[in-house]
This record gives structure tokens, C-alpha cells and sequence, in this order.
């Protein structure tokens, strides 16, 4: 994930300033320098790939997921974040490929990467797609911090979220250029199609 930049609304690439400001971020940063440690691991050959938000058949926790199950569901939903911000989403089976990719390249080890996803785009955008898609008709409530905060006593979740709620009204955007010039072309599925694919699946395997 992105949480070791912190609040930082910027295009990053693997070598952007790790400045995390939350529990989340700091614990990731840890796990960082961890992973990298050499005299702790002298036989391993460590990498690390970072994602931005992520959603796919095999997705659950991600921050596109309750407008997903409300979709599949016909019901009253919500969207976490601002609407008007363009973020960047990965679909996971892009992100697989791409993962792999990088895997089989003996030099790629003891790096961070950077795993790309398509476009930016806004909330309203993917509802409109959702919209499109489904025929769903019914409301989808924006969510702020405040609500976000609210529903956190009841869910675990939700409550999670809170304080990572500034990368959903900054947005931040992982440079690809690494993986273009020593791995190979991004593997971008159109989001229109992405969002199909994952609708159907998870409308066979309703929530």
C-alpha cells in the first residue's frame, strides 16, 4: 500500500520520501526496514511491491467494496471517500500478472516496485460505470471522516479507515516508469471492463 508516504499528495516513484503520519503507515514502514534488514536475514532475497487501492473477484477489504456489495445487492449503499478526487485503482488480476512479472527477474530483488494501476479516476465516474453496468438505481452516500468515524464504533472496518481517510481527498498517484523500462508494458485492463468482470463474479458468489 501507499500508507508509508503519509500525507503527501504527489506522482511517487520507488525512491519518494517515506513520510508516514499514522499508526498504519509507521507499522508499514517498520515491516519495510524489516524486510531489508540484511543482517537479519542473510539468505533471502527480499522485494517489495507496493499497490494503490485495489478492487477485483478475489477483493474484500478494499475501499471499493461496500458500493460493490450494495450494487450486487440492490440496496441503499455508500462510497468512502470524496467523489470528486481522481484516485488511481489496480485490478487485481493486473496486479497478479505484473507481480509476477517482477518476480522472475533475478535483479529485482532487494527493491522496492511500484505496481501501476490504470488511469485516475473519480468516485462519481465508477458509480456512473456501476450505474451503467447493473441498472442499479438506488442512492450511494458519499462518505467523509466525520461519518467514517461515526460507523467505526459499530465496525471494525470502518474504524480502521479513519485516519487514512486524507488519501481518499488527496489522492496519490505511483509512478510506472521503473516497471516500464526494466520489466515491460503495463498490464492495464479497461476499467469499464474490470469493474464488469468483477461484478459478475461476485454477483455468482453474492455477498
Amino acid at each position: 500500500g501507499i500508507y508509508v508516504y503519509g500525507h503527501q499528495s504527489a506522482i511517487g516513484d520507488e525512491n519518494h520520501p517515506k513520510l508516514p503520519h499514522t499508526k498504519k503507515g509507521k507499522i508499514r514502514l517498520q515491516f519495510e526496514n524489516l524486510i531489508f534488514d540484511s543482517n537479519k536475514w542473510k539468505k533471502a532475497k527480499p522485494l517489495i511491491v507496493r499497490l494503490p487501492d485495489y478492487f477485483g473477484p478475489s477483493s474484500q477489504n478494499s475501499y471499493l467494496q461496500p458500493t460493490i456489495n450494495g450494487v450486487l445487492n440492490d440496496k441503499n449503499t455508500i462510497f468512502i471517500g470524496n467523489l470528486k478526487t481522481p484516485r488511481e485503482y489496480i485490478y487485481l488480476p493486473d496486479a497478479a500478472k505484473m507481480i509476477v512479472n517482477i518476480a522472475e527477474k533475478d535483479d529485482a530483488y532487494g527493491e522496492n516496485w511500484n505496481i501501476p494501476g490504470g488511469n485516475p479516476i473519480s468516485g462519481k465516474e465508477i458509480i456512473q460505470l456501476a450505474r451503467k453496468i447493473t441498472q442499479y438505481k438506488k442512492a450511494i452516500i458519499p462518505l467523509n471522516k466525520t461519518m467514517i468515524f461515526l460507523m467505526g464504533i459499530f465496525n471494525p472496518f470502518m474504524r480502521e479507515i479513519t485516519e487514512m481517510m486524507y488519501i481518499t481527498k488527496d489522492g496519490f498517484i505511483l509512478n510506472n516508469q521503473k516497471y516500464k523500462d526494466r520489466v515491460g508494458p503495463i498490464i492495464k485492463t479497461d476499467f469499464e471492463q474490470a469493474l464488469n468482470e468483477t461484478l459478475s463474479h461476485n454477483g455468482k458468489n453474492k455477498v
